[in-house]
């Protein structure tokens, strides 16, 4: 009973986490991103559906806190969790290896969809971006997956 119910808590527990930070500390680009452990979770539990699904609902909460381009967040994560869980199955190996490598595809596919429709009038800005930020922020995002999956391993993953 608890493995079925544990996810959906895990992910409540991960937005509002999502929120407190960004309530507290404003739009800052240290601050950690927990929506892609949230959509990784949702993937390799429930599929493309949930987490396209978690990834609108979390990209909504985002939202929630943009000054500009709304939607764009919902749209993103909507199209990182579909494009990453179809991934997903394509992934063999350690269950927790394979957790982290799908946190940092579904990073990368949020920050270059992002990023391209919001820098899509300096070419060279976004390019920059692409190349210098989202690597940085995927293995950001990737280092707390590791730590929580590893915790979490056998309640979450199997």
């Amino acid at each position: 009973m608890i493995r079925k119910v544990l996810p959906a808590i895990l992910i409540l527990l991960l937005l509002s986490l999502q929120v407190f930070f960004h309530s507290v500390f404003g739009l800052v680009d240290a601050l950690p991103d927990l929506v892609p452990i949230a959509v990784a979770i949702a993937a390799i539990r429930w599929g493309t559906g949930g987490a396209a699904l978690v990834g609108f609902l979390m990209g909504v909460v985002e939202d929630s806190f943009a000054t500009s381009y709304l939607g764009l967040n919902p749209l993103s994560w909507t199209l990182a969790g579909a494009i990453g869980s179809s991934i997903r199955s394509s992934l063999y190996g350690n269950r927790v290896a394979v957790a982290v490598i799908l946190v940092v595809i579904l990073k990368a596919i949020h920050e270059i969809a992002y990023l391209v429709v919001y820098l899509w009038h300096t070419p060279g800005e976004m390019l920059s971006e692409i190349l210098l930020y989202t690597p940085l922020a995927s293995i950001y995002s990737a280092g707390l997956a590791l730590v929580l999956f590893l915790l979490t391993e056998r309640l979450l993953l199997e």
